[in-house]
């Protein structure tokens, strides 16, 4: 959803370590991780959501505290 701008705030991070602003690169980089975290919960709570999952399991996905959804049968 937000890899765009994940990609941006990685590469903005490479540059300003490049130039000797490492504090402010490791910044970036926690932002990215964040916001790539996040973004995979909110994908995991709309997979359980589109599948019938309980709401509970939905609202563990976000908080981060659910576990890998079950594997459809085939």
């Amino acid at each position: 959803m937000y890899d765009e701008l994940v990609k941006r705030l990685r590469e903005k991070a490479g540059a300003l370590e490049y130039q000797g602003w490492v504090e402010t690169a490791i910044d970036y980089e926690q932002a990215a991780d964040v916001i790539e975290e996040l973004s995979k919960r909110i994908d995991l709570a709309v997979e359980l959501y589109n599948r019938g999952i309980v709401k509970s399991a939905m609202y563990e996905a976000l908080v981060g505290i659910a576990p890998e959804p079950p594997k459809e049968e085939t």
